[in-house]
């Protein structure tokens, strides 16, 4: 695609989109006002929220996702200081503690899948500190978490009775925090919101969703999608190994190489979009491939290869503009500690598959794998058994 042209016209299941393949122009789109966030702009349109289940479309709609600026920015300004780089920082040491603890238990076990016994529950656990969720509930949140993002062939049935599920528990989480307070997230929103400053009841409950189907799946899919990187180039691995020091910038490579978002959430033109010889009208629907443009040779040299050694990253795996990912900060401690505490716990980690065994999520935004079996003390002197040995 991104040989044979700058902008592509698909057609999808629920209708037309246009496709955008070239870093150049996923670049400067991701920042052009022309392209909105809010399906309120295109009504009526095949892919607008107006479409989705009531009880879905009452929480997606108007969130900080899904809306633009001026409304976009009030939204954002609310949450922001909880997604600050000192922040992240400060969070550090418990993300440690987390991992750690994860990856003892792991060690001792002939074999395990990394996502359900590590990069799962270590993200959700950040999530759930964050947002102030008891340990007892979070299995029940990760399971409708997952339901919702990943509609599976006949799994989709599953997603209207996972929203209001969600809403029902976050709705009960939120008033316990009205009448206790605590020091999460969502007690200093309910405080900003009592105060007359910040976000309605409405607001309130879509922002807890929001945080969460944005937060759990891309964190621990990416967890996945990096160690399997890692693991199908035993070089690079073993330099991380030797150099640990170079975490921080490989990760930034590993998001360059297989992001666990591949594309961007829907956006729909409000005027004519000029893309090379291309003109898209007004009302359509774009949908900007960030995987692809993060493979552009013209931006990034030997593009196809990883490379921990790359430095000049200027990747889009987090977006760019005024939606770049606001839990960016987060993400990035928490995937830099994951990669380095498994390096060190499970120094001859190996899969217990072969590569083309693995399987991929259904889902149209997040690429992630079902399941990452390894063989956590692998025998290097061995070779890894074949799938279903």
């Amino acid at each position: 695609m991104r040989r044979t042209g700058r902008a592509h016209r698909v057609m999808l299941a629920r209708g037309p989109v246009w496709l955008i393949p070239r870093y150049a122009d996923v670049h400067a789109l991701l920042r052009d006002r022309r392209l909105s966030k809010d399906w309120r702009t295109a009504p009526g349109h095949a892919f607008s929220a107006e479409h989705a289940a009531p009880d879905v479309r009452d929480l997606i709609e108007a969130t900080m996702a899904n809306t633009d600026p001026p409304e976009h920015t009030r939204l954002r300004s609310l949450v922001s200081s909880a997604f600050t780089l000192s922040r992240a920082e400060a969070l550090r040491p418990r993300i440690e503690q987390v991992a750690d603890t994860l990856l003892t238990g792991i060690a001792s076990q002939e074999r395990t899948d990394l996502i359900s016994s590590f990069a799962a529950p270590l993200t959700m656990t950040m999530l759930a500190d964050l947002l102030g969720i008891p340990p007892a509930d979070q299995d029940d949140i990760q399971r409708w978490t997952e339901q919702i993002n990943t509609p599976d062939g006949d799994q989709r049935h599953l997603i209207p009775p996972a929203v209001r599920n969600m809403r029902h528990y976050l709705t009960g989480l939120l008033a316990e925090r009205r009448r206790a307070g605590g020091e999460d997230l969502l007690s200093a929103l309910i405080a900003e919101h009592e105060d007359g400053q910040g976000l309605s009841d409405t607001e309130l409950l879509r922002m807890a969703m929001l945080l969460l189907l944005a937060g759990y799946d891309t964190t621990a899919g990416f967890i996945g999608n990096a160690m399997l990187a890692l693991l199908t180039h035993p070089d690079q691995m073993e330099t991380l190994r030797s150099r640990p020091e170079l975490v921080p910038q490989a990760v930034e490579e590993l998001l360059r190489y297989d992001s666990s978002v591949g594309v961007t959430t829907l956006r729909y033109t409000t005027a004519e979009l000029a893309i090379g010889t291309t003109t898209i009208p007004p009302g359509e629907v774009v949908m900007l491939l960030l995987a692809s443009a993060n493979r552009d040779d013209e931006q990034f040299g030997n593009a196809d290869q990883l490379d921990v050694h790359r430095t000049a990253n200027s990747h889009v795996a987090f977006g760019h503009g005024s939606h770049y990912c606001l839990g960016a900060p987060l993400a990035r401690a928490e995937i830099q500690v994951a990669i380095t505490a498994t390096l060190r716990h499970l120094p001859h980690l190996a899969l217990a598959v072969e590569p083309d065994a693995l399987t991929w999520r259904m889902s149209r935004i997040v690429r992630s794998l079902r399941e990452l079996p390894v063989i956590p003390c692998h025998n290097p002197s061995t070779k890894p058994p074949l799938a279903g040995r």
